[in-house]
């Protein structure tokens, strides 16, 4: 009897281990959705051509009827097509002819919001859900979605963006450049840009908020474009000098085509 209670304990303690193991196992190698993978909304062809642009990649995704977006995903359109943007909090956003938009996903202190960036033509919004959860954001001014079709931003043209100066295209050297490459650089220069701020506090102790920085690296590691897209800080000098300091950045040259990103920054 002693002799049979053993055999079951190291039973037991056998499962155990084979239990552990197999959620060791999981927990390494089962995918896992990142913070850019998961889904913020679908994007509905009404007319014409409309195609995805995936974050990281130039290639055009055509529409064909519905597609998952994931944050910094793009919907274009072309001469005579339309979208309309269907969000899960019962938002709808359709995007008229000849415009570019960029899905983008911040971390709030409850959850997350959405931040739909302006970068080409005109939007509108058709359906409405919780205010909060979606913002529009053009020519670097963010509003309440629920707020958008009557501001004077919604009639605003978009201002493209001002090329950097002195741009020259070496021959490039390492193939590509990976996302997590492009975040430690731009941490690396993280005190530059609250300097920034140290100066704004100091005309306005009040000021807070997040902003999103969008540039696009060429293959020489230089800077063709440098904007905030996205800013709860309506301050025209600091979001100048932030831009100043976006433009000073380099990264390592690399081989392929260009890569367009977007990088946020809260402060307070």
């Amino acid at each position: 009897m002693p002799e049979n209670k053993n055999q079951l304990v190291i039973g037991f303690l056998v499962l155990g281990l084979a239990l552990v193991g197999l959620s060791t196992y999981f927990s390494f190698f089962a995918p896992r959705k990142t913070y850019q993978e998961i889904p913020l909304a679908k994007v509905q062809r009404e007319t014409g051509k409309v195609y995805a642009v995936r974050a990281g990649y130039t290639q055009k995704e055509l529409v064909e009827t519905r597609t998952t977006l994931v944050s910094l995903d793009s919907v274009e359109t072309q001469d005579i097509g339309e979208a309309l943007i269907l969000f899960e909090n019962s938002y709808q956003i359709r995007v008229f002819n000849n415009a570019m938009v960029t899905l983008e996903k911040v971390e709030d202190q409850q959850d997350f919001h959405v931040v739909l960036i302006i970068k080409r033509g005109d939007i509108k919004v058709e359906s409405f859900g919780r205010d909060g959860d979606l913002f529009i954001a053009k020519n670097g001014e963010r509003i309440s979605a629920a707020q958008y079709n009557s501001s004077q931003l919604a009639h605003a043209a978009v201002v493209p963006p001002v090329p950097v100066d002195n741009f020259s295209n070496p021959a490039p050297a390492n193939e590509g450049l990976a996302e997590d490459e492009i975040s430690t650089t731009m941490n690396e220069h993280r005190s530059s840009f609250f300097k920034c701020y140290t100066q704004l506090l100091q005309k306005d102790p009040t000021a807070k908020g997040q902003v999103s920085l969008s540039f696009t690296v060429e293959n020489n590691g230089k800077l063709s474009v440098a904007e905030v897209t996205a800013s709860d800080i309506k301050q025209d000098e600091f979001r100048q000098c932030l831009v100043e300091v976006l433009r000073r950045i380099e990264f390592r040259s690399f081989r392929g085509p260009p890569i367009s990103t977007l990088f946020p920054l809260k402060f307070e």
